[in-house]
């Protein structure tokens, strides 16, 4: 991995999780459906991991491998947040995708 990837994916990674974050906390409790300050936070949030993921595309990072880091690193931090934070409950099922997730990505890398 290159000096790039190694800084830009995790930082990545993190931001689409707040994002996230935010995104599902715009949804308890709504009122309206208009945009909340969480939502407007989530969306600015995706911008900027758009930004920085076409940063990561600039310095020559192959668009599968970095796609696929990206994705699986978001889907174990989102499923631990839903479990950790809101409280979802995870089936079995679940909990072995997510585990063929980290083990795909570790492949990948």
């Amino acid at each position: 991995m290159t000096n790039t990837l190694i800084i830009t994916l995790p930082l990545i990674i993190v931001i689409e999780t707040i994002a996230q974050w935010f995104l599902q906390k715009s949804t308890i409790n709504i009122k309206s459906s208009y945009l909340n300050k969480y939502a407007f936070i989530g969306i600015l949030l995706y911008a900027i991991v758009g930004y920085i993921y076409r940063i990561i595309l600039i310095n020559g990072i192959k668009l599968a491998l970095a796609n696929i880091i990206w994705n699986a690193g978001t889907s174990i931090t989102v499923f631990f947040m839903s479990i950790l934070y809101f409280g979802e409950h995870i089936s079995i099922k679940q909990l072995f995708g997510a585990i063929l997730i980290s083990i795909g990505a570790f492949l990948i890398n």
